[in-house]
């Protein structure tokens, strides 16, 4: 089987959190990965990159758009025959509101559509969750988090409450990404208000 092409419909402004996670995706990916709806030059260093949305890049009959409201899990034998997998570059909300759904598979139908279990994934758990399957992991297997807190102090965190992957008993979070909320908890507590 070839390596799957990771398509991002890219829907929100590429901010430093979004950024993370696109390199972290491109580097699990291992490159085959293609940014779409999008002109950023800096992710011309991570995949593809093109301003038209994925419908206009992908083959519709070779494309499965991952929503976590589809009925079917996302299997290894999907492989087979489909080369394109599409993520809604779209951040998460809490409660999830399934806008993959409405900004997405709908815009596409004739694609087929799979689910990554039940857990809200941030975009780079995602991708890994697909790299995962693509080499005979089944979504049941594998850990997921139900949240992931980050600990300033003995009084102060900040909830993710996204599911994370859990490999040999460690959570894969995005590289800089706790780095990052540590910073801006420093720049936000020296604030007047």
């Amino acid at each position: 089987m070839d390596l799957p092409l990771i398509v991002i419909e890219n829907l929100e402004p590429i901010t430093e959190w979004v950024l993370l996670e696109y390199r972290h995706a491109s580097k699990i990916a291992m490159g085959n990965i293609i940014f779409t709806n999008v002109d950023d030059k800096r992710l011309e260093k991570l995949g593809k990159v093109y301003r038209e949305s994925f419908t206009e890049v992908v083959e519709p009959d070779k494309t499965i758009i991952l929503d976590s409201s589809a009925d079917k899990p996302l299997r290894t034998e999907d492989f087979e025959k489909y080369r394109y997998f599409v993520i809604g570059g779209i951040c998460g909300d809490y409660p999830p509101k399934n806008r993959t759904r409405e900004l997405i598979s709908s815009r596409l139908p004739a694609a087929e559509r799979r689910n990554l279990g039940k857990k809200q994934l941030t975009t780079d758990s995602a991708i890994l969750m697909v790299m995962l399957i693509y080499a005979g992991e089944r979504i049941e297997d594998i850990e997921v988090t139900d949240s992931v807190e980050i600990r300033y102090s003995e009084n102060e965190s900040t909830v993710l409450p996204f599911g994370y992957i859990v490999m040999e008993n460690r959570v894969i979070i995005t590289p800089g990404l706790i780095e990052l909320l540590v910073r801006r908890r420093k720049e936000d507590s020296g604030r007047v208000f």
